[in-house]
């Protein structure tokens, strides 16, 4: 009897944050971040583009991010548009593009 009430109130938790997580992926998918980085003449950066400069990205278009959500597929050394998703919960995942562009 409480083990049933108990298990009914995770559930319901589970479900809010499932629900919460794919409407947060509704702002995210197909959104286009821009960072603008230092880079030389040939394009290439100095440095490259971390996942935490990405969460920053995101903070200034007012969508809270942790960096450790983030995925960059490779590692971004170059300007230029790249894919990156961002893991909100284990079943939900949304992409978006990362605009790299040279500083000044």
């Amino acid at each position: 009897l409480i083990w049933d009430a108990k298990k009914d109130k995770v559930d319901a938790e589970r479900k809010e944050k499932l629900a919460a997580a794919q409407e947060k992926a509704k702002g995210i998918q197909d959104v286009t971040i821009g960072i603008t980085a230092r880079a030389g003449q040939d394009g290439k950066l100095f440095g490259s583009v971390s996942t935490a400069d990405v969460a920053d990205a995101f903070a200034k278009s007012g969508v809270t991010v942790d960096r450790r959500w983030v995925e960059i597929r490779e590692i971004i050394r170059t300007t230029g548009e790249f894919q990156g998703a961002v893991r909100l919960h284990p079943q939900v995942r949304a992409t978006f593009k990362i605009q790299v562009q040279a500083a000044g």
